[in-house]
C-alpha cells in the first residue's frame, strides 16, 4: 500500500462523527441486540470535565441518556461496550477487630469502616 493510501485510510478512520450523521443511527448493545436509535446528542451541564451523551430512543419509545464513554465503536451503527458487573462488598468482615462493633462497607474506597472507632478496619 502506498503512503498516500495509508494516510487517506488513517484520515477516514479518524474522521469525526457529526450530529447529523449520528442522529437516526441504530444502537447495538455488546450482546449484538438493537436497543434503539440515536435521537439527539447533548452534553452534560455542571460536570467537570464536560461529557457528551447520546439520547437514545429505545424500542419501547422511552428516552435514555447513554454516555459517550460507553461507546465501543461507531460506523454504520453504534456498538456499546459490555456492561461492567457492579462490584459487590466482600462478605468477610462484619465486626470491628478493635471494638467488636459492626462494620460498614464503603464502596467508594472498597474498605470496611467502623463508625464507633471512626477508622477503617
Amino acid at each position: 500500500m502506498s503512503i498516500l493510501k495509508e494516510e487517506k485510510a488513517k484520515q477516514e478512520k479518524e474522521k469525526a462523527l457529526t450530529k447529523d450523521r449520528l442522529v437516526g443511527m441504530k444502537v447495538i448493545n455488546a450482546k449484538g441486540r438493537v436497543i434503539g436509535e440515536i435521537e439527539d446528542i447533548a452534553f452534560t451541564v455542571g460536570t467537570t470535565p464536560v461529557s457528551m451523551v447520546m439520547i437514545l430512543k429505545t424500542k419501547e419509545g422511552e428516552s435514555k441518556d447513554i454516555p459517550m464513554e460507553e461507546v465501543q465503536a461507531a460506523g454504520d451503527f453504534v456498538i456499546l461496550k459490555p456492561e461492567k458487573a457492579a462490584p459487590t462488598a466482600p462478605a468477610a468482615m462484619t465486626n470491628c477487630p478493635s471494638c467488636g462493633g459492626p462494620l460498614e462497607y464503603i464502596q467508594q474506597y472498597q474498605r470496611w469502616y467502623c463508625r464507633k472507632c471512626q477508622k477503617y478496619a
